[in-house]
């Protein structure tokens, strides 16, 4: 590990760190349990948005109120059905019985080519999902379940203890089910004069992936990010 600069603000001080090994550059400050909670407990309703205008003046209503734009969604869930299709026989696909979305918002970003399947979205900010999307809010109760494809999608940039996430995951694949993650391509957020971390307190790699993969006895299948703004990975159990 190796420090790379110092970021302070009035609130709190913290560092970015490299680690030269996975590649991943993140704030040494990592969020507890608790205040996880807090941040993602009504997520993106009226009352964040109004907090974290506070810290970030462009964060408007109208800001916010974008980052749902149908077309968005639908040019994301194209993509993620693109890249998924491209490993995955399309004949093994009409034959699986559930996908779930874990941390997936309002299940909105399930491909629908995938609408006769049944939809599981695991959230836990309470959400309104989207029609024909079940919700479950309780990580134990996913056991119950064998879904044929897990989504992760844009999360583990989120997350204070990514390995500890990953392990989640696996913990729910079944043998011959495939998990798919995506996280945004920001390395470029180092290259900056200043790194400002909110959200997202992780710039993860290509190589990251390769090491949980190998870390936690997953086959990968593909990971691409070079000339993306998005990494994306498939694995299989």
């Amino acid at each position: 590990y190796r420090l790379i600069a110092p970021y302070f603000s009035p609130a709190l001080g913290t560092s970015l760190i490299y680690c030269s090994n996975c590649r991943v550059y993140y704030s040494e400050y990592r969020p507890t349990d608790d205040e996880m909670a807090l941040l993602y407990s009504g997520y993106r309703n009226e009352e964040y948005q109004m907090q974290r205008q506070k810290f970030e003046r462009n964060y408007t209503k109208e800001f916010n109120s974008s980052l749902f734009d149908p077309r968005d969604v639908d040019g994301r869930k194209d993509a993620i059905y693109r890249y998924i299709s491209n490993y995955v026989d399309p004949k093994q696909m009409a034959q699986w019985n559930m996908v779930l979305d874990f941390g997936g918002d309002k299940g909105q970003f399930i491909p629908d080519e995938w609408s006769s399947k049944r939809r599981i979205v695991y959230e836990i900010s309470n959400p309104e999902v989207v029609s024909g999307v079940e919700l479950v809010d309780d990580y134990t109760a996913l056991f119950s379940f064998k879904p044929d494809l897990i989504m992760c999608n844009q999360v583990l940039e989120h997350v204070s203890d990514i390995r500890g996430y990953f392990e989640r995951l696996v913990h729910l694949l079944t043998d011959g089910a495939f998990l798919y993650i995506e996280v945004p391509n920001e390395r470029w957020c180092v290259d900056q004069e200043f790194v400002r971390f909110h959200e997202h307190i992780s710039f993860l790699a290509e190589k990251t992936f390769k090491i949980l993969a190998d870390q936690f006895g997953v086959r990968l299948i593909n990971v691409k990010g070079q000339g993306e703004d998005v990494i994306r990975a498939l694995f299989t159990k």
